[in-house]
């Protein structure tokens, strides 16, 4: 087969559905099927396809309805449509919602290869770095510790053998994950999940998938995300919080190289590479019994330690620079220069909160500032950072105190809209960062409803598009 994609199938026709799902998960596909648009949302979301085969009339809606929604939560799939009732109002109608193909039903497997084969090569013009977004094709600096943490990457990117990423929160354990993947020639896709994000059953269901009828609630068997990242890579981040029981499970499919879904029976081989991640101590959390030993030694065969901020303060100044010219360009605004004595400031701060403090420094920054009036340069006044205490209230009311200096000439209702949005934006993002674009996760941790939650992701154009 020329190319493998993760499926999703929206068919209300069981016999189709299921004939559908067998037939293309024999040609090595990821597949789920569902018969609603309601099950179709929680897929997109959930399950993040790379292209959905969708019916346009289904029982509770119209399949062309799905590819606008789709936007907020799952901007990447790639839509393919199919009825039995043909006419040409309906393909021009998806062609302009931005449907890629659109078949008259019978469908037959080879034709659906096809289309699937010349998804696949779209998606790839389109997004050159598959599964990396604003994200460096390099770990970025210039100190010795950079170079060392560069040179490491090189060195186990090819290897297939699982990596353990140990480091502070905010060193860029992600990113050096997605470049382990980016760097390793793998053809599969890159699948993040966050351990701590999910309860004990669920990130069961979602690791391993499940049978239908394994569970109350389980009317349709679903793809576990280990099958998902076949000839990719699962990145297990958060690793130290994973439950005794899964620890188990886990070092069973690192052992066999197979997984078994939640009540099913049969034994599945996998080819994927592993990368686990924590902030934590684990041979402390061996020691205090709520790691495995034996997992911990089968996962820390080649361990990457990425340093904090504070020890490589070389960086500080090329990093600034750089998130200041990725923010200059999504905020719209022009780029400004450090000073000098700005440069020095932040050198002198320990960044308890490392590269990704830094970086809500420098958006801060150039939100506050006045390109003008600064002349196009950003000084110590700008940066409302305190040592050690960069997220304390008295950092929060500083900068409150700084923007309303900045917004003493806009009307009330103005100023208050903008820093409302300036909120909302900052906090949404970071929720998102912290849940690998999940949007239930988000949805559930903030207490927004999905669709309002959808509408301030698109207002703000916030990057979705995690797995989970």
């Amino acid at each position: 087969m020329k190319n493998q994609v993760t499926l999703l199938i929206v068919e209300d026709e069981v016999l189709l559905r299921e004939s559908l799902e067998e037939s293309l998960a024999r040609q090595g596909h990821v597949v789920r099927g569902v018969g609603t648009l309601a099950e179709a949302r929680k897929e997109l979301r959930d399950f993040n396809p790379e292209v959905a085969l969708c019916d346009i009339r289904l029982p509770d809606g119209r399949g062309l309805d799905l590819i606008e929604e789709a936007r907020a939560v799952a901007p990447d799939t790639i839509f393919i449509f199919m009825t039995a009732q043909a006419a040409i109002e309906q393909a021009v109608e998806a062609m302009r919602k931005g449907a890629f193909a659109y078949l008259a039903k019978p469908v037959r497997v080879p034709e659906i290869q096809t289309w699937l084969d010349r998804a696949v090569e779209k998606r790839r013009k389109d997004r050159p770095l598959e599964g990396v977004t604003e994200t460096p094709v390099e770990f970025l600096g210039e100190s010795a510790a950079a170079r060392t943490v560069r040179d490491m990457i090189e060195k186990l990117a090819g290897a297939p053998t699982t990596v353990l990423i140990l480091g502070e929160t905010g060193t860029g354990k992600d990113l050096a994950a997605r470049l382990l993947h980016l760097k390793s020639g793998r053809k599969g896709r890159f699948v993040p999940v966050n351990a701590s994000g999910l309860g004990e059953t669920l990130l069961e269901s979602e690791l391993f998938g499940h049978e239908k009828g394994a569970f109350t609630g389980a009317t349709a068997r679903k793809i576990g995300l280990v099958e998902a990242a076949s000839e990719g890579t699962l990145f297990l981040d958060e690793i130290a919080d994973m439950g005794a029981a899964l620890q188990a499970r886990l070092l069973r499919l690192l052992d066999s190289g197979q997984v078994r879904r939640v009540g099913g029976t049969r034994e599945i081989p996998v080819d994927v590479r592993f990368i686990a991640a924590t902030n934590r101590d684990l041979e402390a959390e061996v020691s205090s019994g709520r790691f495995r030993e034996d997992l911990f030694f089968r996962l820390s065969k080649f361990v990457l330690r990425i340093p904090p901020l504070r020890e490589r303060k070389e960086d500080v100044r090329f990093l600034a620079t750089h998130f200041g010219r990725l923010h200059s360009r999504r905020l719209g605004r022009p780029f400004q220069t450090l000073t000098e004595a700005a440069a020095e400031y932040l050198e002198s701060l320990s960044w308890p909160g490392n590269v990704r403090e830094l970086s809500g420094a420098m958006e801060r920054a150039l939100i506050l500032a006045d390109p003008e009036r600064d002349a196009g340069l950003l000084d110590v006044k700008h940066f409302i950072v305190e040592e050690g205490r960069s997220e304390t209230p008295a950092s929060i009311e500083e900068a409150m105190e700084a923007f309303v200096c900045k917004s003493e000439a806009l009307p009330f209702k103005e100023a208050k809209r903008r820093i409302v949005d300036l909120f909302e934006e900052r906090y949404l993002r970071f929720m998102l960062e912290k849940a690998h674009g999940n949007i239930s996760e988000v949805s559930r941790r903030v207490g927004l409803d999905r669709k309002r939650l959808g509408e301030k992701i698109k207002k703000f154009g916030l990057k979705t598009g995690g797995i989970l």
